[in-house]
């Protein structure tokens, strides 16, 4: 199942909606691939 995740920036400001395609741990690296689903014309908050 695809669930779209918000992008946000270090103060909460969700700017975006992605998708995780690929999420993988290998060698002590983090490697994610993602699309952008969409993206928000007026940022807002979160918290």
């Amino acid at each position: 199942m695809d669930v779209p995740l918000q992008l946000v920036d270090e103060n909460w400001i969700a700017h975006a909606n992605v998708m995780i395609q690929r999420l993988t741990w290998e060698q002590q690296t983090t490697t994610i691939d993602f699309k952008v689903v969409r993206v928000y014309t007026v940022p807002f908050p979160l918290k």
